[in-house]
């Protein structure tokens, strides 16, 4: 018969005597760690088997309950729990590492019949407990509480868990409260913390990392932590031992160089933490190379218009593209377009049918013979594979056809995920970019055209042909816009080499959406910002004017043949840029002097008059209305809320 050991004294220094519970959660499950559980899936009520769990007295019950505990994580089979008497548990997990130590956590589900008094003895048949009465299992719910510690640890350990507070039914001489008590004694988890160093909890290491940097900042460290070290290949490399403050830290280092693996520790209790096994690499800095190209969703739910609210389903597809790096969902496509660093913007443009198309998931027919489609993401695949960025990309004038989708002007700058959602709400790819440089929101830093842009940046782990990142559009103001598959869908693009923080042509006034009336006149206008002189070009609908080589364009004695679609090229010592084209619509009768006229673009909507007025605003159809500074006739508004408007003479 095998002897039972009780007892509550410390085989090592720095072991608590009595575990409650102290959070130490571990990091994920690793070789060394071993999970128990209740419950298995094969049913919804289906009891572990022994080894390694068995319930050995008491009443027990059946739970739906699952914690939300994670690193690691617990399958969601719910679980069991104590619900009478006076319950117990054994149970004899196979642990890989014999005369180590190994600490013992719990989790629990959220539950309000978990008593926070509920107290538990601990007894083992191999190895020495550290404690023989533990209150983690009513501690804290959705976390790793811990129970106790297990040194000397034998293969195959019998550890017996008992309920020992009040009696779950309330039966004299103890008396329990009127409320339901439960006790959850599993799932259970076994980690080996023989290495000191695992008792301190890992930071994590934060983007950019870039060539020349000389320091790393990082994040999740802990209250009391006493020293920060920074290692590059394993070679500490900086540290900071004064004025460590809880979550995020800056450490100054030497100089990083591209292709170093960054790793770090703190030190807590006098325990520096352990090396992780992996770190993020640094790069060469913004930008380089980048495989970008669309993500179409495929349902006959999408009847348009351009703009509109998408609706997705499983059919999606990679536009431009020849197949996938691997085969599956997981997967970066191939054939997309490779941008180049450059101080110039340049464009994505793809035609359905024309460029080629691979499914992602899903069943398209390809190319896509709906005639509208869900814009549900923009991908960005490594191109250089010795190189992990950052990345720091403007976006502007996503437009389909003539049709602006979103140009960021009517968003405030610093707006968060308008378009695109943050790189980090990507479900794939698995491996997620390095955090602290998870940005998308607008900015005045660039624009191609007008004031805006979206800023797009973050940085990967590492380099690989498998690692993407799928920016996805359930941004504001309109998720997964539609798309008009007849027409072109296009994006302008901004990917600036390293040091250069702004694009040398852009265009601050571009033409606009207007509308002339039969004999009257009509005129275009562009600014440009860049290094003069500039050389410019007028097309209408795509098609050269001649000799229309100016800033400004202007129709005169306009007639039904002049609406159409203008746009501008300019040209500087550097680079090429067209404008977005301003719609001309060309109405036989202008409206009555005070009245306005109301055209929809999605998401825009176009407010044009006729005569000396000045243009005012409201919330609310009876509330107060404000003039708008500047506002002239056409006056284009992006309707993402509710607006009222009116004239008043000046």
């Amino acid at each position: 018969m095998k002897t039972k050991y009780r007892c509550s004294i410390t085989a090592r220094a720095g072991l608590l005597a009595l575990a409650t519970t102290f959070a130490l959660a571990p990091l994920a499950l690793r070789a060394d760690s071993v999970l128990v559980l209740a419950k298995t899936g094969t049913g919804t009520d289906a009891i572990n088997f022994w080894p390694p769990y068995a319930e050995t007295g008491g009443g027990f019950a059946a739970s739906t309950g699952n914690s939300s505990v994670k690193n690691p994580s617990v399958p969601a089979y719910g679980t069991r729990f104590g619900s009478s008497g006076t319950p117990q548990i054994m149970v004899q997990p196979t642990l890989a590492n014999p005369g180590h130590t190994y600490a013992i956590y719990c989790t629990l589900p959220t539950s309000s019949s978990i008593p926070s008094d509920i107290t538990t003895e601990i007894f083992s048949d191999g190895g020495v407990l550290s404690t023989n009465l533990t209150t983690a299992f009513g501690g804290s719910q959705n976390t790793w509480n811990l129970v106790c510690y297990l040194t000397n640890a034998p293969a195959n350990p019998t550890i017996t868990f008992t309920y020992s507070s009040y009696l779950m039914d309330g039966v004299t001489p103890q008396t329990a409260p009127s409320f339901s008590r439960r006790w959850y004694p599993a799932p259970l988890l076994f980690e080996d913390i023989t290495d000191q160093c695992k008792l301190t909890p890992a930071i994590q290491v934060n983007a950019p990392l870039a060539a020349g940097q000389n320091y790393v900042a990082v994040s999740g460290v802990s209250t009391g932590a006493t020293a920060i070290k920074i290692y590059a290949d394993g070679v500490q490399v900086g540290a900071k031992t004064t004025g460590v403050t809880p979550g995020l830290n800056t450490v100054t280092t030497s100089l990083l160089v591209a292709g170093q693996e960054i790793k770090a520790t703190q030190t807590t209790n006098n325990i520096e933490g352990c090396l992780p096994t992996s770190g993020p690499i640094v790069g060469s800095g913004s930008n380089p190379e980048i495989r970008i190209g669309f993500l179409l969703s495929q349902t006959n739910g999408n009847t348009g218009p351009i703009g509109a609210l998408g609706v997705t389903s499983g059919n999606n597809y990679h536009i431009p593209a020849t197949g996938t790096v691997n085969s599956g969902f997981f997967y970066p496509p191939t054939g997309s377009t490779v941008l180049y660093p450059n101080t110039c913007w340049q464009t994505i443009s793809v035609q359905n049918g024309i460029d080629p198309s691979f499914t992602l998931n899903g069943a398209p027919t390809l190319p896509d013979a709906n005639p509208f489609a869900a814009l549900v993401g923009i991908s960005f695949s490594c191109e250089n594979l010795t190189d992990t960025g950052p990345f720091n990309i403007y976006i502007d004038n996503v437009m389909n056809g003539d049709v602006m989708i979103q140009d960021f002007e009517s968003a405030t700058n610093g707006q968060q995920g308008v378009f695109l959602q943050l790189p980090s709400a990507a479900t794939i790819p698995t491996a997620f970019p390095v955090p602290g440089l998870d940005i998308s929101e607008v900015t005045t830093d660039n624009a191609n055209t007008g004031a805006k842009s979206l800023r797009f940046s973050w940085q990967f782990t590492t380099v690989s042909d498998i690692m993407w990142l799928r920016g996805l559009t359930g941004g504001t103001p309109v998720a997964n816009p539609q798309v008009d598959l007849t027409k072109p869908l296009s994006m302008r693009v901004l990917v600036l080499p390293v040091g250069e923080t702004t694009s040398k042509l852009s265009l601050p006034v571009a033409p606009q959406n207007q509308t002339g009336y039969l004999g009257k006149t009509a005129s275009f206008t562009v600014t440009a910002s860049g290094t003069p002189p500039y050389t410019y070009q007028w097309f209408k609908d795509g098609v050269e004017i001649p000799g229309a080589n100016t800033s400004s364009f202007e129709l005169s004695n306009l007639t039904l043949n002049d609406a159409g679609a203008y746009s501008v090229s300019v040209m500087d010592a550097n680079c090429t840029i067209v404008s977005p084209p301003g719609i001309l619509t060309v109405s036989e009768q202008p409206p009555p002097p005070g009245r306005i006229e109301i055209q929809w673009a999605s998401p825009n909507v176009i407010l044009s008059w006729e005569g000396d007025y000045v243009l005012q605003e409201s919330s609310v159809v009876t509330g107060t209305y404000t003039d708008i500074a500047g506002a002239v006739s056409p006056y284009t508004y992006n309707a993402v809320q509710t607006r009222f408007f009116r004239l008043r003479t000046p």
